[in-house]
């Protein structure tokens, strides 16, 4: 159960941190230091298995470079949740900030699996802040996974296209060469080029599914959401609410991919493992993410079943 889950991942802070085997970014955590330490890590031991809670924390894309740009890219506050709790001036937190812990003390029993069982070690203290040596007995030993070596300069060369950005390097540099040299024709044509360029890939790409969503994520002022009906809307953290909206920092996956579906009967077979529901007054709602209720946020979403699908969406089936 992810109760367990959460205990477990808490005694092996509380011991990391007692024998000092945290870096002082964990320590003592800041939002700032958290942003900090998720740098240090994906480039240090990036593995396969951490994908999912990154691609939920970060809204990572391909690649490296573009993974670490949208690290970069964060807001410094979306780490604030997961500070309060460690400093327990919260008693819950979401479920993406456990595993984001989990990654970067290196829990060796993440991710949260579905149906696995947890077995919290008796004794262990899971006080945050007065944490235990304890909690090495009991472990099952976890095989060695290979740690996937990273480019420390990922990231820092992603311009335009991060699956080409050694062509777009070499492209920039011919600019940067025409800009020293003051060639003004040089740079006047060099920057229509890529005015033109980027115009004509913005075109090609404007139907892609999220594709308008994405462009305009750091263009407006400030970085927050809320949910307004059946989907996230981004708004500036700055602007006034209704005292009963709850305003998040946002989370560019969620506001994306995390949607209400409205038109239940276009629900599937095929839709089992990937639509979640919320049963909640014996009334049910579908999404197509995986996460918490966007009202009632204490409410965790359940994976649709082929039972939920015949007995409620579609009872005529035979």
């Amino acid at each position: 159960m992810f109760p367990d889950y959460i205990k477990l991942v808490i005694q092996d802070y509380n011991r990391k941190r007692a024998a000092n085997k945290l870096s002082l970014n964990l320590t003592n955590p800041s939002p700032a230091k958290l942003k900090e330490e998720c740098l240090i890590i994906y480039r240090e031991r990036y593995r396969p298995r951490d994908e999912k809670t990154l691609r939920s924390f970060f809204g990572t894309g391909e690649g490296q470079a573009e993974s670490i740009l949208a690290i970069k890219r964060c807001d410094t506050d979306k780490f604030r949740p997961l500070v309060n709790y460690l400093r327990e001036l919260t008693s819950t937190t979401d479920e993406k900030n456990i595993e984001l812990l989990a990654w970067l003390i290196d829990f060796e029993q993440r991710p949260y699996k579905y149906g696995a069982k947890y077995e919290v070690l008796k004794g262990v203290n899971t006080n945050i802040e007065n944490g235990s040596q304890n909690g090495d007995e009991g472990r099952e030993p976890i095989e060695e996974e290979e740690v996937i070596p990273i480019d420390k300069t990922a990231g820092e060369e992603l311009l335009i296209s991060p699956k080409e950005p050694r062509k777009w390097i070499g492209f920039y540099q011919i600019i940067l060469n025409g800009l020293l040299k003051n060639s003004r024709t040089i740079a006047f044509v060099s920057i229509a080029v890529i005015l033109a360029i980027s115009g004509t890939m913005y075109w090609n790409n404007r139907n892609r599914p999220g594709i308008n969503s994405i462009m305009g994520l750091y263009g407006a002022k400030g970085s927050c959401m809320y949910w307004n009906v059946d989907h996230y809307q981004q708004v500036p953290c700055t602007q006034k609410m209704d005292k009963h909206t709850l305003v998040l920092a946002l989370d560019t996956f969620k506001l994306v991919h995390f949607k209400q579906i409205t038109q239940i009967d276009t629900i599937g077979l095929d839709d089992v493992g990937r639509v979640w529901y919320s049963k909640i007054k014996g009334k049910l709602e579908y999404f197509t993410a995986d996460g918490y209720h966007p009202v009632e946020i204490k409410i965790r979403l359940r994976p649709i079943t082929e039972y939920i699908i015949r007995k409620y969406i579609h009872p005529d089936w035979p």
